[in-house]
This record gives structure tokens, C-alpha cells and sequence, in this order.
């Protein structure tokens, strides 16, 4: 299993930061919005989230 984040930080190609639990040493909530659509593009009903999400239409 990996965790999967948005590293907007990155280079302009991919954004994507795939994490093993060993390499992640914390995570801090900050006050800043998240909004699905910036980072969805595929078609959830044909690859479904492995964890439920409440996030309207990217659920």
C-alpha cells in the first residue's frame, strides 16, 4: 500500500507523490482548501477508491 499525494511543488509534468508508510514522518493539517477536481481525472465508477470519500461527485 502507498499513500498518495499532491505535491504541488513538483515540476510542471507530474504532481503525484506516491509514499511507502516508512518514508512519510509526519503530516500536518494546515487551513488551506482542497478541492478534488484539481487532481482527479480518471473515471472513478470504472477505478473506485480503495478508502470511501465524502467528496460530492469524486466520491
Amino acid at each position: 500500500n502507498r499513500y498518495h499525494s499532491w505535491d504541488y511543488e513538483s515540476d510542471t509534468k507530474n504532481h503525484t507523490l506516491s509514499l511507502v508508510r516508512d518514508q512519510i514522518k509526519s503530516i500536518e493539517p494546515t487551513e488551506e482548501d482542497f478541492d478534488p477536481a484539481e487532481f482527479i481525472t480518471w473515471d472513478i465508477s470504472s477505478s473506485p477508491w480503495y478508502t470511501e470519500r465524502d467528496w460530492g461527485e469524486y466520491s
